[in-house]
């Protein structure tokens, strides 16, 4: 919905864990992926004040331990993000380096699935453009 200071949305924001190194990745990759997505996540924020934005690698703690613990698998932790995806107004994949995870694939593929927007985008320096597309989208479907 807009409203007077600014436009109430949700995205879920997709990126990558394990990044370029794949199953290769040690634990520091994962933590600096994380860190680098988070940052990414900031960005846009800043951009949009009032985005409602679920970040995984905010959680990533928690899955990795639960992961690590063999409490849960990869494919259930998708899953999972997944349901949260479907509650969102649209999509979000950070591709870092031009890396679209397989995970990444996963949640793409189930954004298409459910006909929600997807925006893909590579670099923060895009982030302002990133936003005013998502921006566009949400004045199209409220307004329209």
């Amino acid at each position: 919905m807009l409203r007077k200071h600014g436009v109430e949305a949700s995205a879920y924001f997709s990126h990558s864990i394990r990044g370029a190194k794949g199953f290769l990745a040690t634990k520091a990759d994962m933590m600096f992926n994380c860190q680098v997505a988070e940052m990414a996540a900031d960005c846009l924020r800043a951009n949009w004040p009032t985005l409602n934005l679920y970040v995984p690698a905010e959680h990533e703690d928690f899955v990795q331990l639960a992961w690590e613990k063999k409490y849960t698998l990869e494919d259930k932790i998708l899953e999972i993000d997944c349901e949260i995806l479907e509650v969102r107004d649209m999509m979000i994949a950070y591709a870092y380096q031009g890396v679209i995870s397989n995970g990444m694939k996963i949640e793409i593929a189930h954004a298409e699935k459910i006909r929600l927007p997807v925006f893909i985008y590579e670099n923060v320096n895009e982030t302002a453009d990133l936003a005013s597309r998502m921006l566009n989208y949400m004045y199209d479907k409220t307004v329209k």
